[in-house]
């Protein structure tokens, strides 16, 4: 033995006494304790005192009865109460050192003698012993006695091997043994469920099909009746013994069939067994059978019977058969019912009891009596209720209304507190309502193990469901459901239709094709550990991020192509990990939880940008969750694209494009603008020179109509200054015409002239005057060329031409504060007898007003100024006219 120091490096070399022994220096175990450490050799036990380094020894004295009672030492233990040191030994003794006296006492004897390879003491104080060779063995201090384990090449859930070479319990009280040449099992002791009865008192039928419980009933000592397949069996689970009753062809007084379907122990003690080949019964303390004969069907008049027909009953296969609670038999069979009277031994059925023969139906398979002993009848079609004075009440069949009986073939009937009946069927467990008659069936999607429902038996709230996969419990009143399936004890096979029972100490059994388990409903312990939820794998684009499952991630930080990522994750509750169930939720984007049943692995895809946190829950398999579970804080990296710094870069960038863009499409418009204002002023100027071009040729036309008339009247004075002044007003009238805009003193002049010779072509019919306001300097000031000579004109010809006596024309001038006014007033005759003598004279039609008013128009929208003409008309008292006002609006322009 060597004592090696970690931290110096050093090993030292322990001497034992005896060393020249081989079998000394073969340590088999070692055990610290404290100061002590306790080494088990080939050759005895050995006590080393750490400190003092001094050691004691012990060996066996055959002479001594507390001495070791073997030296090989195989396996130690320190008792955690007692503090009492266990040994084993390699001839499978098991004894206890009492530390303070030094004595040996011997443990039970265990039933091997194979070495003790392992010794647990569990948390609760259990002693679990290990054997090479030998399989498990379990301590029961109550009986001092020891119960094996063994392997069973027909029991899945038994050892996998019985060379046993180590024992460990884990934090979930589960315990780990080590075989030496089949692996690894393990299994919960703290869980206390199902157990197999078969198991328990070793049951070997003489057919597998003995296997097959078809048909379960207790007696008064609570021993279990057995209809399988290959005849009777009677169970004694008190004594672990069982008896077997099978067909013998020799014997007339055994089974006349070993295909039995049901059976019952009657209060007086009869067994009676339903075959396929009729009715028999069992008298247990001889184990001597007599057969009830069959009457034949009656669509078989050559062999009825017509003679004792009290004392045979109707058809060959007895499926059912249960007690009235009044000592009577009712006896479901192919041929309907038969009824037996112990009272009086008649057997009543359809052949001498007319109440019968009028029931529906043939095949009486399942039966069952309410709590107002109406007799429900389930087989190969509808379920009829029937009266206890044997009347049909009810029929309910199966049809495509979902509220309906589910299936066709009802297998076993309940009824709860609440008067509800609850059915058994091929397609579900069906809750019948029997005031309205509707079904609610549950399934799987409610929790079930199966559809295909075997038997059910109601305890209080409790309905025990029997599946083709499993056991099920249901709160009746809350409806909640709770499975079990192989891994807690029920049966690997199908459980057989109807086959449930109770016995009085309130022990159910469930009868399977291959198995009979039971359990006591009140002492059932589920898994109570809260499982350990690890992420055990966290892959992104195939990059594994766990390095070390057991070691908890701090967070992950996630490039943006890394958005797509699968985990696992594990729940550290083995004792029965198939069915541990787990939920995750990735926090700030999942809504809810994920469940995802035993499914260990998930993933997600297109996950955007952002913090999370992954976090997993899980239960284990009787459905205790760690709500706290494992939380892996994860943060998926924006692309640069989305980072806040590019959002700014991007947002200032776009800030001053559209600045840039707005300014630059603010000149542009700009530009069109203008382009657009200088061609209309282009279009207008082009128009306002057109007109002028209309209004020069139209008083160029008048002014030579008036030289004109003064050749012709041979006037040569007048016609030289008419001519000269003429000339002259050409003269400006040309020079006008280029411009847009001329000073007023230029166009005063030229209106002047106008006048003059106007004047002058009228032999000075009128007179007129020329003002401007003394406030205007009028070389300053700029007038539109030719826009006041059409009003002269026109006063001259429609409003003086007509006067009999001489007229008057004024032009006056005056500014005001945003434009100018330029009137043109005369004395004429008016408007209105100017407009009659216009009619009655003249075909002419001038344009010169026309033109001028367009010539306005023209000069309001180009100077954005007000420009227009307003005519009044003048009267005196007598409502006469006196003559006509212009007055001309025009922009007040600068030069």
């Amino acid at each position: 033995m060597i004592d090696f120091d970690p931290v110096t490096g050093h090993s030292t070399l322990l001497a034992l006494p005896d060393e020249s022994t081989p079998a000394v220096k073969s340590i088999r175990r070692m055990l610290p304790d404290g100061h002590t450490l306790w080494i088990g050799t080939e050759s005895g036990l050995f006590a080393y005192d750490l400190p003092t380094k001094k050691v004691r020894q012990f060996r066996h004295d055959p002479s001594v009865s507390a001495s070791l009672p073997d030296d090989y030492i195989t396996a130690l233990a320190r008792h955690p109460k007692t503090g009492e040191l266990l040994v084993g030994t390699k001839q499978g003794k098991l004894t206890s050192l009492n530390l303070a006296k030094g004595v040996f006492s011997p443990i039970a004897q265990l039933a091997t003698d194979q070495p003790v390879s392992s010794l647990l003491f569990t948390r609760t104080g259990d002693l679990w012993v290990g054997i090479t060779g030998g399989g498990l063995y379990h301590y029961d201090p109550a009986t001092s006695r020891f119960f094996s384990y063994l392997s069973n090449e027909h029991n899945k859930r038994s050892l996998i091997s019985n060379s046993i070479s180590a024992l460990a319990e884990d934090r979930a009280g589960v315990i780990w043994v080590l075989t030496d040449d089949a692996g690894v099992c393990w299994f919960n002791p703290t869980v206390e469920k199902f157990h197999s009865l078969y198991d328990e008192v070793g049951y070997q039928p003489v057919k597998t099909e003995g296997l097959d419980a078809a048909g379960l009933s207790v007696d008064k000592t609570n021993s279990l009746w057995l209809a399988t397949r290959d005849g009777v069996a009677h169970i004694n689970p008190q004594t672990k013994s069982y008896s077997l009753y099978r067909h013998d062809q020799n014997n007339p007084n055994s089974l006349v069939s070993n295909l039995t379907y049901s059976i019952l122990s009657d209060r007086r003690g009869k067994v009676w067994i339903g075959t396929n080949a009729g009715l028999d019964w069992l008298h247990p303390t001889t184990g001597q059978v007599e057969h009830v004969p069959s009457m034949a069907s009656p669509e078989k008049p050559g062999k009825r019977p017509v003679i004792n027909a009290d004392k045979r009953i109707t058809g060959e296969r007895v499926f059912g058969i249960i007690d009235a609670g009044d000592g009577r038999l009712f006896i479901g069979t192919d041929e309907k019912l038969t009824i037996y009277d112990p009272k009086t031994g008649r057997f009543t059925h359809q052949f001498n009891n007319e109440r019968i023969a009028n029931l529906p139906g043939k095949n009486y398979n399942t039966l069952y009596f309410d709590s107002h002993q109406n007799l429900w009848v389930g087989g190969l079609g509808p379920v009829y209720k029937i009266s206890p004075d044997l009347r049909l009440l009810a029929e309910y069949t199966h049809s495509d209304d979902p509220k309906s009986v589910p299936d066709e073939g009802v297998t076993a009937f309940a009824e709860d507190r609440f008067g509800r009946m609850w059915l058994g069927t091929d397609n579900g467990l069906a809750c019948l309502n029997q005031k309205t008659g509707k079904c609610q069936v549950f399934t799987t999607r409610h929790g079930l193990p199966d559809d295909d429902i075997a038997g059910i038996f109601i305890i209080g709230d409790t309905l025990w469901v029997s599946t083709s996969r499993g056991l099920a419990s249901v709160d009746v009143h809350r409806l909640r459901f709770t499975s079990f399936n192989e891994a807690d004890g029920t049966s690997p096979s199908e459980f057989e239709s109807g086959c449930i029972i109770r016995d009085s100490s309130g022990r159910i059994y469930f009868g399977g094709m291959t198995s009979l388990v039971y359990t006591m409903p009140k002492q059932i312990r589920l898994n109570q550990f809260v499982p350990p939820v690890y992420l055990t794998s966290f892959r992104a684009n195939g990059q594994e991020m766990v390095r070390d499952p057991s070691a908890m991630l701090p967070g992950l930080e996630l490039r943006p192509s890394q958005n797509m990522f699968t985990f696992e994750m594990a729940a550290l509750s083995f004792d029965n990990p198939a069915d541990n169930r787990y939920a995750y939720k990735l926090e700030n984007f999942d809504e809810r939880w994920n469940q995802e049943g035993n499914r260990s692995f998930a993933s997600y895809t297109n996950v955007p940008p952002g913090d999370y946190v992954l976090h997993i829950i899980a239960a284990n398999n009787d459905g205790v969750w760690n709500r706290a579970g494992y939380r892996l804080p994860i943060t998926i990296l924006a692309p640069f694209w989305k980072t806040w710094w590019f959002r700014v870069i991007a947002l200032v960038t776009l800030l001053t494009l559209t600045g840039f863009v707005a300014r630059w499409r603010e000149q542009q418009r700009a530009r069109e603008q203008r382009e657009k204002s200088e061609l209309r002023e282009r279009i207008a100027a082009s128009e306002m020179k057109a007109l002028r071009s209309q209004m020069n040729p139209h008083f160029l036309y008048n002014s030579l109509n008036a030289i004109r008339l003064f050749i012709l009247q041979n006037d040569s004075d007048n016609a030289d200054k008419y001519l000269v002044k003429f000339a002259r007003l050409m003269r400006l009238i040309l020079d006008n015409s280029r411009q847009e805009w001329v000073s007023l003193t230029s166009e005063l002049e030229q209106l002047t002239l106008y006048l003059e010779l106007e004047q002058l072509r009228f032999d000075y019919q009128f007179d007129f005057s020329v003002t401007a306001d003394p406030s205007l300097s009028v070389e300053k000031v700029a007038i539109p060329p030719m826009i006041i000579q059409p009003y002269i004109e026109n006063a001259i010809l429609h409003g003086i031409a007509h006067k009999k006596d001489k007229g008057c024309i004024r032009l006056t001038i005056e500014p005001q504060s945003d434009h100018l006014d330029c009137t043109v007033d005369d004395d004429g005759v008016g408007r209105e007898k100017a407009q009659s003598f216009k009619k009655q004279l003249s075909t002419h039609q001038s344009v010169g007003l026309r033109v001028t008013e367009d010539r306005l128009q023209l000069i309001g929208q180009r100077s954005g100024q007000a420009a227009g003409v307003t005519i009044i008309d003048k009267y005196d008292d007598q409502q006469q006219a006196t003559g006509t006002k212009v007055v001309i609006q025009l922009p007040f322009i600068r030069q």
